[in-house]
């Protein structure tokens, strides 16, 4: 499901609109009421935890005062938004303050800069890996034997996991009602795993065997 965004205020007493009379940001950013607004540290996590469990969405802009009672909030919020970021693997949202230009966010933006980065080369290792996988490894699926059997029993194996398998091997016997086949392989490997024991069931094209690449062969 694609992920949907959402700005949200985090201030103790203001709405959205007050922002543009006291401290002159900008109208069109504050003056419609498409805001989701957190009174406290519980209300900001509560919001974000919520609005990402039953509807995948995520802030994209979030805007806080840094006038409040309780000081260390604006610390508290971001400590626990980088947090959730990583576990979720979540891009960064902008953040603003909409009260103390002054204020230096600096740190906090750098943490959350070089979490994106983290996140990106995380995304490509995953990329890599699975590429990696997919050159060495081979998936063996369940072939169709005839027009009308949609279930094949495995007759026999004639490789176990952890054995070398040479191209042309035989690899099982498969059987339906009214037909049976060798299974043989065309590549060069080991033997990593198979669907099922002797006398097993499985449907057509269901994933059977894998077998781990030595040198790739030509069908």
């Amino acid at each position: 499901r694609m992920m949907t965004s959402y700005k949200l205020f985090l201030d103790e007493k203001r709405k959205p609109i007050d922002c543009i009379k006291e401290f002159s940001l900008p109208a069109k950013l504050y003056k419609f009421n498409d805001w989701l607004i957190a009174r406290s540290y519980h209300e900001f996590v509560f919001t974000i935890a919520e609005q990402w469990t039953l509807h995948k969405a995520y802030p994209s802009f979030i805007s806080f005062c840094d006038e409040l009672k309780d000081k260390s909030l604006a610390k508290k919020c971001i400590d626990w938004l980088i947090q959730f970021g990583i576990d979720n693997k979540i891009y960064v949202p902008i953040i603003v303050e909409h009260n103390s230009p002054e204020l230096d966010l600096s740190k906090a933006k750098g943490r959350l800069e070089h979490i994106q980065k983290l996140d990106w080369v995380q995304t490509k290792r995953e990329t890599d890996e699975k590429e990696l996988i997919n050159n060495l490894t081979e998936i063996i699926h369940v072939p169709k034997l005839d027009n009308y059997s949609k279930r094949v029993i495995i007759r026999k194996w004639h490789k176990d996991v952890g054995d070398k398998i040479a191209k042309g091997d035989l690899l099982a016997e498969l059987e339906t009602k009214d037909s049976t086949m060798d299974l043989e392989s065309y590549s060069e490997g080991v033997l990593l795993y198979k669907a099922t024991e002797y006398g097993g069931k499985l449907k057509v094209d269901d994933v059977m065997l894998v077998i781990g690449i030595c040198k790739r062969n030509e069908k």
